[in-house]
């Protein structure tokens, strides 16, 4: 190669002299401190051969560095001129230009690992193209990323992330789809609480420690939410000067960008497929600009990114499974060693067990490991509230029982069925030992197919008058409250179209938004549910709900899975042959049958097989009427009262009469109704006109000539009630 000295152009003298001015002795001024001065001088040049460099923009944040003595490595003026010299020979020059030298150093600036040899080309050589990734203290600002996204190798370095565990694998996918010359855009899909987040936050705390390949090291991951994006931009034009600023920042070399809910890129921020996100992103993203990484849900991504087939085409998508109960309680146990650190509190691994097998059998429609992780915070949360130092399995029950309404010791009150129910009059003896036994295999978790309902009981004829206080005493007793009951009315479901009144529509219809029937059971799945008149509803309605019974499990028209695993399911029919013969929609081979004239009564062979029990009649409850209104209607009536620490008496004159007026309208609401007409009245009339009542008074009410009377029980009077 010819050594010969090539003679300089003014600009370049000029430029040399200005940095000895600046620069004197005889230490050689660093590659950040030439980039300076080359900013300041021939910032449009220097903006040409290097797309992302802004002169006024980086001058002043390259300054800083240098004054926090980042100088970069050293670069004698004559090592500059030599590299000038070989860009001027490569161009055909008889000179050393200014583009020369500006190329020269902008190679030596943001490649200092690797100094360039003699042939090294420089951006003029290879038509502008961006150099290798610079390292951290040549960064273009990214003013617009940092006010709207979270850098997580920042975040990493602080230690701020959590660890990892378990998704190894996934992690490597991701960094190979990174690697990749086209379609370098992984789009990590999977249900929500999978851990898709936790993936990203891997990757950076792999980048962090440089365990990652060569094209990799050095990059920064900026996670956005464009939900942030469009927060707060009210001009005309905001918006989209945002999301164009955010393009030209990811753009430049060692920037990845993390989208997480990639869907909600589609339409945000402007007209959808004109304006929006997805539009000015495709581009971007076609051009190979930057690399992306997205994360979004299996319905979310069928909804927005499927329908959008360029959109779909950019990215590479990578399915994220669920982690299983063991690696779960593997990540469990890091969560447990953060909070013996951080808060000095204890969990035992019986605890953490005792959490993943609970997620597991009452939280379905959630995934590992986000499910077992939320209980396990919450219940540390609680921990600290209680200022314990030591989570024991009691503790953990109260929390898991307070946050998900769900009952964890129900055992007690499905034992206790087979006496109440008889005692009521809402079951025979029989049928209650048949419920109890059923629901005592089914909450202790032996039943072969636990995905069922825990049971289905069909209420016929005369039995279903009395249905509402069945399903309340089953929610007190196995779910713990009388309020734990859902009744929807199959009766007026009598159109092939109703079915999207149990169901909701399919999206892009009229009334998607809108609830449905079923949301009840997906926000109280520990309940009883009483499907009224099932029998009179449209065979298509019928046929719609019957996985519910049969299987346990439903879909709606969202998309989204509805269990009835844990529900008590009351069926009730008016008709007197209803679910004694074979119906219409369902045949002896499952398959669906022709409709005929009459048959519309039925339920079908796969539904009738799916009942537990079938109450018949109420005719015991007539004669255990006394015990119910003893038991269950007067102290309701004296409720109100017994907060206030006053207690009413019942003569047996008023249990005869309220037995007498059963006997005539067999129906607990019926009862209540007239109790609350002719009895409340009364004692509101009588205690206001004694103005004072204290604490502590009993007054005793009993029936005389058909009239209701209530008097003050003196200290020293004893009731015949009370003797008894």
């Amino acid at each position: 190669m010819d050594d010969t000295p090539l003679p300089l152009s003014p600009g370049v003298q000029g430029f040399l002299k200005a940095m000895r001015e600046a620069h004197p002795g005889d230490v050689p001024p660093g590659a950040i401190e030439w980039l300076v001065l080359l900013l300041q001088r021939h910032g449009p040049l220097v903006e040409s051969l290097s797309p992302g460099f802004e002169a006024a923009r980086d001058v002043k944040d390259l300054r800083a560095a240098v004054m926090r003595g980042e100088r970069g490595i050293a670069v004698p003026e004559s090592d500059l001129l030599t590299r000038a010299a070989d860009q001027a020979r490569n161009r055909g020059r008889s000179d050393i230009a200014e583009r020369d030298v500006a190329a020269a150093i902008l190679v030596a600036a943001v490649k200092p690992v690797v100094a360039p040899g003699p042939s090294t080309a420089g951006p003029a050589q290879s038509g502008g193209t961006k150099p290798d990734i610079p390292p951290p203290f040549v960064r273009k600002p990214t003013p617009t990323l940092e006010q709207f996204g979270r850098d997580l190798t920042a975040s990493a370095a602080r230690g701020e992330l959590p660890t990892i565990l378990g998704r190894t694998e996934e992690i490597d996918l991701v960094i190979e789809t990174l690697c990749r010359r086209v379609k370098r855009n992984p789009l990590l899909v999977g249900p929500a609480g999978t851990g898709k987040t936790a993936i990203v936050e891997g990757l950076a705390q792999r980048v962090q420690a440089g365990d990652v390949p060569a094209p990799l090291k050095g990059v920064r991951i900026i996670s956005l939410q464009p939900s942030s994006l469009v927060a707060g931009g009210s001009l005309v034009g905001e918006i989209e000067k945002r999301m164009q600023n955010v393009l030209k920042e990811a753009s430049q070399p060692g920037i990845v960008l993390f989208i997480d809910e990639v869907h909600a890129i589609v339409g945000a921020g402007g007209r959808e497929g004109t304006g929006d996100f997805a539009s000015q992103l495709k581009p971007a993203l076609a051009r190979g600009d930057f690399a992306c990484i997205a994360a979004t849900t299996d319905d979310e991504f069928r909804r927005f990114i499927e329908e959008d087939r360029a959109l779909e085409r950019r990215f590479q998508p990578i399915r994220i499974r669920e982690l299983t109960p063991e690696q779960t309680l593997i990540i469990l146990r890091s969560v447990r060693d953060e909070a013996v650190k951080l808060h000095q509190i204890t969990v035992p691994d019986a605890v953490l067990e005792w959490l993943v097998t609970t997620a597991a059998s009452y939280m379905p429609n959630r995934r590992f490991p986000d499910k077992a992780v939320d209980l396990l915070d919450q219940t540390v949360a609680y921990a600290r509230r209680m200022e314990l130092t030591e989570i024991g399995l009691m503790d953990a029950e109260r929390v898991v029982q307070r946050i998900l309404g769900v009952p964890l010791r129900e055992r007690a009150g499905v034992e206790s069925l087979a006496t109440l129910l008889p005692e009521r009059g809402l079951m025979s003896i029989e049928e209650a030992e048949r419920l109890a036994a059923r629901l005592g295999v089914t909450t202790h978790g032996f039943d072969i197919r636990a995905a069922r309902p825990n049971a289905v009981v069909l209420v016929r004829s005369a039995a279903t008058s009395r249905v509402m206080d069945l399903a309340r005493t089953l929610g007190e007793a196995v779910y713990g409250g009388v309020d734990r009951v859902i009744r929807i009315d199959f009766g007026r479901l009598t159109s092939q179209w109703d079915a999207k009144t149990l169901l909701g529509t399919s999206a892009g219809y009229v009334g998607y938004e809108d609830r449905h029937e079923l949301d009840q059971v997906i926000e109280m799945p520990w309940s009883v549910v009483v499907c009224e008149r099932i029998d009179e509803c449209h065979p298509a309605v019928l046929s719609a709900f019957a996985p519910a019974i049969t299987q346990g499990v439903l879909t709606d028209m969202r998309g989204r899975t509805i269990y009835f695993s844990d529900v008590i399911l009351l069926l009730t029919v008016q008709s007197a042959d209803a679910g004694s013969r074979p119906v219409v929609g369902f045949g002896a081979d499952g398959k669906s049958t022709a409709v005929e004239e009459g048959d519309g009564l039925g339920l079908g062979i796969r539904v009738m097989d799916a009942v537990d029990l079938i109450v018949e009649s109420a005719a015991g409850a007539a004669t255990d009427s006394g015990q119910w209104i003893t038991t269950q209607l007067l102290p309701a009536l004296g409720a109100p009262l017994a907060r206030r620490g006053i207690e009413l008496v019942w003569d047996p004159s008023i249990v005869e009469w309220l037995h007498h007026r059963w006997s005539k309208h067999p129906e607990s609401h019926a009862l209540e109704r007239f109790a609350e007409h002719e009895i409340s009245p009364v004692l509101v009339r009588e205690l206001q006109e004694r103005r004072r009542t204290n604490s502590g008074e009993r007054f005793l009410v009993r029936r005389q000539d058909e009239a209701v009377l209530v008097e003050a029980i003196l200290p020293t009077t004893t009731s015949p009630t009370q003797e008894r």
